[in-house]
């Protein structure tokens, strides 16, 4: 299992991609979904999975733009 933080520091943001043997989740996107993307085919899975851990008012997810690939 491998577990990938990613650290957003302009908006002090956190999300995270869990990963399995081919597959992987991502938790609380932020907008720029560029690096999980990489991320997940640089590593070879496949992102199955987004999930949201809380409201975030305080900026935009990028949830709705993993989920169209």
């Amino acid at each position: 299992m491998l577990l990938k933080h990613f650290f957003a520091e302009k908006i002090a943001h956190s999300s995270y991609l869990l990963g399995g043997s081919n597959s992987c989740a991502i938790f609380d996107p932020q907008r720029d979904v560029d690096i999980y993307i990489n991320t997940a085919r640089d590593l070879d899975l496949d992102i199955t999975h987004i999930f949201e851990t809380h409201l975030h008012a305080d900026f935009i997810s990028g949830h709705l733009d993993l989920a169209e690939i």
